[in-house]
């Protein structure tokens, strides 16, 4: 790809394949680095399979700017075992990645249990009920065709609207986070009141 002057606008990879040698490598070809980090609810990250330590993001994303490419995280809405509080969570780690520019940016999905994957073909091991209307399943945008104990389908949806909405605000942050600023506390029961609200 070098030889031939092709440079990607981005590549995925996984956390744990990235080192400094790498990341060099990948530079030459890449402008970004696109990675799933899926959720900071460990129970959630053990689920999805995912060997990861959210400390390293933070070693890792300086070296990709370092390199002079941007970095970019995926972010898995609905991922079982996560809890309400667990979600409020990932909303509040969205803001602070996106608004003190340790990220550039970030996607949020809704889990969909694609066939044949680990969450469709062993869906009651996770608690997981999926409506089986495939041809409904979406990614990016579309009404969740899952739930489990800890959320319904409602919920992960105004969930995945949210982060949209945090992630906008994040970025109209940038530059104005003060160091000496003191972060704000997460009220998880009004939180947990408003999310009620789309019981089914």
């Amino acid at each position: 790809m070098e030889d031939n002057e092709i440079i990607l606008n981005g590549l995925f990879s996984h956390l744990n394949n990235l080192n400094e040698e790498m990341i060099k490598y990948i530079s030459r070809i890449s402008r970004s680095i696109l990675l799933g980090l899926e959720s900071c609810n460990n129970t959630a990250i053990k689920y999805a399979d995912k060997n990861i330590n959210i400390n390293n993001i933070f070693k890792l994303a300086k070296l990709v700017k370092e390199n002079k490419m941007a970095i970019g995280l995926e972010w898995i809405i609905g991922l079982p075992g996560t809890t309400i509080e667990d979600e409020l969570r990932d909303l509040n780690a969205m803001y602070i990645f996106i608004a003190n520019n340790i990220v550039d940016f970030i996607e949020p999905y809704i889990l969909v249990p694609h066939p044949n994957t680990e969450f469709c073909k062993n869906n009651l091991k996770y608690n997981i009920e999926i409506t089986n209307c495939y041809e409904e399943m979406l990614e990016e945008g579309g009404i969740p065709q899952i739930s489990y104990n800890e959320l319904n389908r409602k919920q992960i949806y105004v969930l995945y609207l949210i982060s949209n909405i945090v992630i906008s605000e994040a970025y109209k942050a940038q530059g104005h986070i003060k160091d000496k600023m003191i972060q704000g506390d997460m009220n998880i029961k009004e939180f947990k009141k408003i999310m009620e609200l789309f019981n089914e």
